[in-house]
């Protein structure tokens, strides 16, 4: 993987700041990324073959990533639902 920045190949995972990070990227199947050489941050979706999808996610075990996976898809149906219903009084 190479920075989309400076095309540097030394990146490593970032950490997940905020709540766009945590939930946003997560359902896109994305993680952060940040350039060694050039300190900029990115997002990549790429799963490579000895990359498992728990650990690109950054989830301990495989439970965990199914319970959050449907926790949040339900939250986001839930919350489209509640939008609706007030739209339509």
């Amino acid at each position: 993987m190479k920075c989309r920045y400076c095309g540097s190949s030394e990146v490593h995972r970032s950490h997940r700041r905020d709540l766009k990070e945590r939930f946003l990227l997560r359902m896109l199947l994305r993680a952060p990324y940040r350039c060694n050489n050039c300190t900029r941050r990115f997002a990549h979706w790429y799963l490579g073959p000895d990359i498992r999808a728990k650990d690109y996610l950054g989830l301990a075990s495989t439970l965990r990533f199914w319970a959050g996976t449907i926790a949040m898809w339900l939250a986001i149906i839930l919350l489209i639902l509640i939008v609706f219903r007030r739209t339509a009084r």
